[in-house]
């Protein structure tokens, strides 16, 4: 999983630590804000609902969402890299029969 957080490891990249702030790293545009605060929103109810693992970094974007910055959308990019690719880990239920999946 090289260039991805490690979950619930290691919460550091290899080049920016999560909870680190530049700065002097420059705003969104008006449209990428609004696509990053959409992107933070959905990200919130996929770590309430279904990979409890991601809760910390899916609590710390919100409080970027006022004045996101260049930064902030290299780790929500980064972020989404490694959802993609943990597609298979989180929780599952099913109707009839019982069936409930937790992530590993």
């Amino acid at each position: 999983m090289r260039g991805y957080w490690q979950f619930p490891g290691e919460i550091s990249c290899q080049r920016n630590n999560l909870f680190s702030i530049d700065s002097t790293s420059a705003l969104l545009s008006d449209e990428n804000r609004e696509f990053f605060h959409t992107m933070v929103a959905n990200l919130l109810y996929l770590a309430d609902r279904v990979k409890p693992n991601v809760l910390l970094i899916s609590l710390f974007l919100p409080t970027r969402v006022r004045c996101p910055t260049e930064q902030d959308m290299s780790k929500l990019k980064q972020f989404s890299k490694y959802l993609n690719g943990t597609k298979t880990l989180g929780l599952s239920m099913k109707g009839e029969t019982l069936c409930l999946r937790l992530y590993s």
